[in-house]
């Protein structure tokens, strides 16, 4: 709004809500300030309830935690049982949601930093890196040397959605080890252990592809790994353990 005002740009990145002080012929000044006005309005709005679902994502791992921590559960092995299944279950849809938030917040940064870049189009830009990383292409992508808003504003996504995947990780993790303490159960609860692993494996690659984007040659590359990943993790988020769980259990 103060550039709007000023009529000056500074140092922010050129973005369609700046149009109006280099193209005025394009859009003038107060068509951008209402235009302005209302796509942030919507971006209040979608934040929102992207908040909101990680509210409810908070809300349901404690509300799973405080239930199960319940000492007069834990003298029926059926329903050690059915807290275990349920625990997984709780675990993968926490464990998808998380995927996606993380995504949301990495395409905001990955669009503010292609903006800050003299590339022609983000995909020209994209391979223009990894054409660089393998050798391909002399010349690297340079910078327009201005600064993003939008740089904090996904760090605040990521943060919050990594923090809460972390603590219903942890939480959910408790109540499975507790509700099955030893013996064959136990040997049995071990195999998602892996699928556990794997999965703070996966955010972690998707962390350092947030952090890395525009910083080295080659992210573009650790960008399509991050993505790979993703997709299977959405499609199998328990890397094809399951399956080989329900044999166990069957043989048992």
């Amino acid at each position: 709004m103060r550039a709007l005002v000023n009529g000056d740009v500074g140092n922010l990145m050129m973005d369609w809500n700046l149009l109006a002080i280099v193209r005025p012929e394009v859009i003038s000044v107060p068509e951008a300030t209402v235009l302005s006005m209302l796509a942030f309005l919507y971006t209040a709005a979608i934040c929102f309830l992207f908040l909101t679902g990680l509210v409810l994502m908070y809300t349901l791992t404690q509300d799973f935690f405080e239930v199960c921590s319940m000492p007069e559960l834990h003298s029926n092995p059926t329903i050690l049982s059915k807290i275990g299944a349920v625990g997984t279950n709780l675990l993968c849809r926490v464990y998808r949601a998380s995927l996606l938030g993380i995504w949301v917040a990495t395409c905001i940064k990955l669009q503010a930093t292609y903006l800050l870049s003299d590339g022609e189009s983000i995909l020209d830009w994209l391979l223009t890196d990894a054409l660089f990383f393998l050798g391909i292409y002399n010349e690297a992508s340079g910078w327009l040397g201005q600064r993003s808003l939008a740089h904090f504003t996904s760090f605040l996504l990521l943060f919050a959605t990594c923090s809460v995947f972390i603590f219903g990780y942890v939480q959910i993790c408790r109540v499975v080890e507790r509700a099955l303490p030893s013996g064959p159960s136990r040997r049995f609860a071990e195999v998602p252990c892996v699928h556990r692993w794997m999965m703070m494996g996966v955010v972690l690659l998707l962390i350092a592809n947030f952090f890395l984007i525009g910083q080295i040659s080659g992210f573009s590359i650790l960008l399509i790994v991050g993505i790979l990943a993703t997709t299977y993790s959405l499609y199998d988020p328990m890397f094809g353990r399951a399956q080989a769980s329900e044999m166990t259990t069957c043989k048992s």
